[in-house]
């Protein structure tokens, strides 16, 4: 079976929020708590990075069960949504109808590396934890080609040196998420940043980690952002101190741009190549 048909065949028996195969998940989910827990600080700065979204295209690669493109959807965003399982678009297409925002939501049945799209439209490409299942070349081509020209790529990936994640994936992550993901290191950022004319990135959850137990194992969202402050609160000023630690952080908010119609795609930034160099070492 190929990578693409087996994650395929994951996604679509995996249909719930935390991805685990919770056969109850849908009397138990409920999408306001759902945003909630979605609102977290790494996701707040990539909603930042978007700006205004009022009249823009925003294409979501990997949008799972939609919650991201109902956010968007509610922004004025006109979402489309790339997804390799149909189960789960059908189910946001079911969500979406219920919001009344099927009309700013276009699901396609595909890839991220052959998104079914024939022409640059997209002023904003999105993904939360997708890249790491792709074969990232092929996925940054996508990417360039289908964003306009000054378009943005705003992707948050986990890494793959945080020890708590580590600890998690190992003992607790189901199998076959080795044979389907690849964590981001400093060369797979430099791979993913380079063909564009300017990046940002931004570094989130050194120590920050455990909070996520009361999402993903004991759900409770006041308890899930009181825990999560006083750990990010430490994690500012570790990272502060010591910014050479942010390569054992969990997430990383990758900024991309491509270059405008009249430009090339150089590097315009002075300290990319330095970045880059860092990023290889990591």
């Amino acid at each position: 079976m190929s990578n693409q048909n087996l994650q395929r065949t994951y996604w679509d028996s995996n249909i719930d929020a935390r991805n685990l195969g919770d056969p109850q998940w849908r009397s138990r989910f409920n999408l306001e708590e759902e945003i909630a827990f979605y609102q977290t600080p790494e996701q707040q700065h990539a909603y930042a990075l978007m700006g205004p979204l009022e009249g823009k295209t925003v294409v979501e690669l990997g949008g799972g069960l939609g919650i991201n493109a109902i956010i968007l959807a509610r922004k004025g965003a006109r979402v489309i949504v790339v997804d390799l399982s149909l189960a789960r678009l059908k189910f946001l297409l079911e969500l979406s109808r219920q919001e009344g925002l099927d009309h700013r939501i276009v699901p396609i049945c595909s890839a991220a590396e052959a998104v079914g799209l024939q022409r640059a439209i997209a002023d904003c490409i999105y993904t939360k934890s997708v890249l790491i299942h792709t074969p990232l070349e092929e996925s940054v081509g996508e990417i360039k080609r289908v964003l306009v020209p000054g378009g943005k790529g705003i992707f948050v990936e986990p890494l793959k040196y945080n020890p708590f994640a580590r600890c998690y994936r190992a003992l607790f992550g189901p199998k076959i998420w080795k044979e389907i993901t690849t964590y981001f290191d400093g060369k797979r950022l430099a791979q993913l940043t380079r063909p564009f004319a300017r990046h940002s990135k931004k570094y989130f959850y050194l120590l920050a980690f455990p909070a996520f137990f009361w999402q993903y194992v004991r759900r409770n969202v006041r308890t899930f952002y009181s825990i999560l402050r006083v750990l990010n609160s430490i994690d500012y000023v570790l990272l502060s101190v010591l910014p050479f630690l942010k390569h054992l952080c969990w997430f990383c908010v990758i900024e991309v741009t491509k270059a405008p119609a009249s430009g090339a795609d150089a590097p315009t930034h002075v300290h990319n190549a330095q970045e880059e160099r860092s990023n290889a070492q990591e």
